[in-house]
C-alpha cells in the first residue's frame, strides 16, 4: 500500500530465503519483512532512502535492522541494529563517516524492491547510483 503522497513504503512486505555456506554446506533460511521504506535527509542535507526491517531466523531468533541507502550509492547499509532488545549498533541516518556495513544482497534486493513499489525511485539496480524520483 502506497500512502497518498507517495513518499513512503508502509506496507509489511515478507520475503522468506535460504542460503547456503560455500565451504560448510551449512543452510540456513531466513525470514525478511520490510516494515517501511521513506525519503529521508542526512543531518548534512543528502537525500536518501530509509527503511526498516526485521529479520527472522529459521531458529526463531529475529533482529531489528534500521538501514539507508543514499542518493548515488549502490547499495543498502545498516545503520542501527537491535536483537533481543539489545543494541548491536547505532549510527545515524546514513552515517557514513566510519565503519561501512552493508546489507546482505538478498535484503539488499529486497529493500530495493519495496522503494521501486513506492515510487521513490528512477532507478536503484544493485552496484548502480540510487536515483530518486522528484518529492
Amino acid at each position: 500500500m502506497k500512502t497518498q503522497d507517495a513518499c513512503a513504503y508502509r506496507e509489511a512486505l515478507t520475503h522468506t530465503m535460504a542460503t547456503t555456506h560455500p565451504a560448510s554446506g551449512f543452510r540456513q533460511s531466513y525470514e525478511v519483512t520490510v516494515q517501511s521504506v521513506e525519503r529521508d535527509v542526512t543531518v548534512t542535507g543528502f537525500p536518501g532512502l530509509g527503511a526498516r526491517v526485521v529479520i527472522r531466523c529459521g531458529n526463531g531468533r529475529s533482529m531489528r535492522v534500521m538501514a539507508s541507502r543514499l542518493a548515488g550509492e549502490g547499495a543498502w547499509h545498516v545503520d542501527a541494529k537491535t536483537q533481543g532488545g539489545r543494541v548491536i549498533r547505532s549510527r545515524g541516518f546514513g552515517d557514513r563517516a566510519a565503519d561501512r556495513r552493508p546489507l546482505l544482497a538478498d535484503v539488499d534486493d529486497v529493500l530495493s524492491l519495496a522503494a521501486m513499489a513506492a515510487d521513490l525511485v528512477e532507478s536503484c539496480e544493485p552496484g548502480q547510483p540510487l536515483v530518486l524520483c522528484a518529492p
